[in-house]
């Protein structure tokens, strides 16, 4: 086999002049040349280092990565999903779109189980983005589109926003109902797919501020400050009326003549009269009679 042999390369650690002149022979004869200015170029080409600090921090544009990138920290814009390396302690099988919740630390990896709206595991922080069995990593998608999931469910539709249901784990369109359950979106449906459709995530990480309430109840301070759902009650009426001009207004059982004292211009309202004795109005007196029925 005939010798190989490269001339004109400079010393290691040297700069590379564009004049410089690279060539390599095999036998004596040149084969190829290459010069400075042509390796310049084709530096350029791939990555235009515009900044590089005192700390060793580089600002890069044009640059193209193949495998896992690391940073402490970064800064700038994002053409992709964020994702978060996490494990699987749900002590079952995770599977890709479904939602899920932090649950602990494993060292320094999140441990994750399924998001569920009626249970202490909430609030989501986003979506698997790949299966996992049990004590196995994942990737999270906590925001951006996840790709390859099923979008084509019954009843969903291209826009559709998906929220966490009350199944472990699964996504619906449809909010789920009742104070027991914790409302959260969770992203929105981009392109509907038997097995490649696409969910734009977001809003992981919390749930809405006004949760759902139940029929016939309302949102009330309680002694803590705070709002509480209840239904109302007696004494919410009481404290009303005697903070608001209500005091005119009576109800009760039987004729209030004679037995309910109320000023001039109030109105009684009997709950077991009839025909001209179920609504009174005081049109005299001071004390207890006076009233007219009506």
């Amino acid at each position: 086999m005939a010798d190989v042999k490269i001339s004109g390369m400079p010393p290691k650690g040297s700069a590379v002049a564009t004049n410089d002149l690279f060539e390599s022979s095999v036998g004596g004869t040149v084969t190829q040349s290459v010069t400075g200015q042509n390796i310049v170029d084709l530096a350029a080409a791939a990555v235009t280092t515009v900044n590089v600090t005192a700390a060793g921090a580089a600002m890069l544009t044009g640059a193209d990565f193949t495998g896992d990138v690391s940073s402490i920290n970064f800064i700038g814009p994002l053409n992709g999903a964020v994702q978060f390396t996490a494990k699987n302690t749900s002590g079952g099988a995770i599977t890709a779109g479904q939602a899920i919740y932090l649950s602990g630390i494993s060292g320094n990896t999140p441990t994750v189980g399924l998001a569920d709206s009626d249970t202490g595991s909430m609030p989501a922080f986003g979506l698997a983005a790949e299966d996992a069995s049990d004590n196995n990593n994942l990737e999270v998608t906590t925001f951006g589109s996840l790709h390859g999931v099923k979008t084509d469910y019954v009843g969903w539709a291209l826009g559709d926003v998906l929220y966490v249901s009350t199944t472990p784990g699964t996504i619906t369109n449809v909010p789920p109902a009742g104070e027991a359950a914790q409302l959260q979106n969770i992203g929105t449906i981009e392109r509907l797919h038997s097995s490649n459709g696409t969910i734009k995530v977001g809003g992981a990480g919390r749930t809405n501020a006004t949760p759902n309430l139940d029929n016939g109840n309302v949102f009330i301070g309680n002694g803590s400050n705070q709002s509480a759902a209840r239904a109302l009650v007696k004494t919410d009426i009481t404290d009303l009326t005697s903070s608001l001009p209500l005091s005119g207004i009576k109800f009760g059982a039987g004729s209030p003549e004679s037995s309910v004292t109320a000023p001039v211009g109030s109105i009684y309202m009997r709950s077991d009269g009839g025909a001209n004795t179920s609504f009174y109005v005081k049109e005299s007196g001071a004390g207890n009679t006076g009233w007219v029925g009506k």
